[in-house]
């Protein structure tokens, strides 16, 4: 698994996570709940799916290179860290014996 992909924390605000630009779709499509834009150099497009927690879902979200967003912890008035991870990456890391 990429290093970079398990490292990526985020600091959610309205339009922005952390240099990233957040785009949400008119509809939600082939999984995707919001469109995130990284920042410099790469500037890629990355599909989300946003979760209320950590989840993986093979059936569902395998194979269509999405990335999964969810809290470090239940809604709460304090802050909470959040986690941008690729979805087939994160379920190879769930699904390794331990």
């Amino acid at each position: 698994m990429r290093t970079t992909a398990l490292a990526v924390l985020l600091s959610v605000s309205a339009t922005t996570l952390a240099g990233y630009s957040v785009y949400r779709p008119e509809a939600d499509c082939e999984g995707e709940d919001l469109v995130v834009r990284a920042p410099l150099p790469s500037n890629e497009l990355r599909a989300v799916q946003l979760k209320s927690r950590p989840t993986v879902d093979f059936k569902r979200y395998g194979g269509r290179d999405l990335w999964m967003l969810f809290p470090s912890a239940p809604y709460s008035n304090e802050p909470r860290t959040w986690y941008l991870l690729p979805h087939d990456e994160f379920y190879e890391w769930v699904k390794k014996p331990r």
